[in-house]
């Protein structure tokens, strides 16, 4: 993942140190403009992952943007080898929006190397059950965590004008996330509340932005 970062910070260094003024009229996107962009944010065989929002060009080089990001993720576990046959089930779900800055570097009509900064906020939930089968009884346990969290980040990327109306972007994103909230756990029938909070740095998923201009 590190040289993957690398070779791209390359190339948009590379962009900004060539970048030349492209006249408006040859391309839509040179000009400030609104777009729906839509973000599919890496390949989950398990649940869903993107989100819907939108993008203002303030000038032929800055743009604003708006998400709303959303996932939901569905996955089992059973232990193969387990006489007892014990099994794992979570869902994994959250709602997050975000507002943020591009700084485009552009030196052709189609193509347009930005660095972003964000911030934002959202909701999570997820919910474990662990389900053990005896022989005289089923054994349940449960867990349920509930948080709201803050977040903040950069974004390196590259935009790509299919048409004068249609782009379609990758990104690569730095996070800093603070979340906290409360966890609900019932224990073989004993229930107990606690106080939970982390936080958390590191990257994203790569993602795809499809934006239709008009």
């Amino acid at each position: 993942m590190v040289p993957r970062l690398a070779v791209l910070v390359v190339l948009l260094l590379s962009q900004l140190a060539t970048a030349q003024e492209v006249p408006a009229a040859e391309a839509k996107a040179e000009t400030p403009g609104k777009a729906i962009r839509f973000e599919f944010n890496g390949l989950n065989l398990h649940g869903i992952d993107g989100g819907v929002g939108g993008k203002w060009w303030t000038s032929p080089h800055v743009a604003l943007t708006v998400s709303l990001g959303f996932w939901n993720k569905n996955r089992s576990e059973d232990a193969v080898d387990d006489p007892q046959q014990e099994s794992r089930e979570f869902v994994d779900s959250a709602i997050r929006m975000s507002v943020g800055l591009e700084q485009h570097m552009r030196s052709t009509k189609n193509l347009s190397p930005y660095l972003g900064l964000f911030i934002g906020s959202g909701m999570n939930w997820r919910e474990d059950t662990w389900t053990r089968h005896t022989d005289d009884d089923i054994l349940r346990r449960e867990t349920r965590t509930d948080t709201f969290s803050v977040h903040a980040g950069m974004s390196l990327g590259i935009e790509y004008f299919i048409t004068e109306n249609i782009s379609l972007a990758g990104e690569h994103s730095f996070l800093f996330d603070r979340w906290s909230g409360t966890q609900e756990s019932t224990d073989y029938e004993t229930a107990h509340e606690t106080d939970v909070s982390a936080f958390g740095v590191g990257f994203q998923t790569s993602g795809l932005m499809l934006s239709v201009y008009f």
